[in-house]
């Protein structure tokens, strides 16, 4: 399929309307991905030894080393880090990018006209927008690309998928080492408490979605 042709499909795509299926199946696929992560299986169990890690280190008679053994199943016997961080952030991307189309955002990449282009970077375009340009005779261009992870990280974007600032912030976190993940630098990884009950939160969040 050349260029043109391939624009057209997309911007059919928005045109005629955004029917469930269209959305639907990114909910669907987010789910059966994040249900292979190894801490999604293991999260009640992470946050309680969390929890109770967090108790323990707060007492200053007990030695730090007589933890780390908790620590290693919490690291190593709950979470895989490279494995989990990727699964993890594809779900996020597939559950974020239904919820956009589902409230008619256009997920993706703007070409043409480029003043929205530069707009879409930093803020979602609602499909009205298109269309209203389209009724003008402005010819619109769309990628058969979508948005990147760091964009829908980004303010405008996350509060149009959920409110929760702090998951936005372990997201970005999460992110941020899995970019990394050639390094595979242990001491860049954490798993606090907060950390895993943001991770509890999204996972519930996709699982509602489906």
């Amino acid at each position: 399929m050349d260029l043109d042709k391939l624009n057209k499909k997309l911007q059919l795509y928005y045109i005629k309307g955004f029917r469930k299926p269209m959305y639907k199946g990114l909910y669907i696929n987010s789910e059966k991905m994040i249900r292979n992560a190894k801490i999604v299986q293991n999260i009640y169990y992470a946050i309680c030894l969390s929890k109770s890690l967090d108790k323990l280190l707060k007492d200053t008679n007990i030695p730090i080393l007589d933890t780390l053994g908790l620590h290693d199943i919490l690291h190593h016997k709950f979470y895989q880090h490279i494995i989990d961080d990727i699964i993890l952030m594809s779900a996020f991307e597939m559950y974020a990018k239904a919820t956009l189309l589902k409230k008619q955002y256009i997920v993706q990449i703007i070409n043409v006209p480029s003043q929205y282009k530069k707009e879409q970077r930093n803020k979602p375009i609602h499909v009205k927008k298109l269309l209203s340009e389209k009724s003008k005779g402005i010819i619109w261009k769309l990628s058969d690309n979508t948005l990147s992870v760091s964009i829908l990280l980004k303010d405008a974007y996350f509060e149009k998928i959920t409110k929760r600032k702090s998951l936005q912030k372990t997201l970005m976190e999460i992110n941020k080492r899995r970019n990394l993940l050639h390094f595979n630098i242990a001491s860049s990884y954490s798993l606090k408490t907060t950390m895993l009950q943001d991770l509890e939160y999204l996972i519930k969040l996709i699982k509602k979605s489906v």
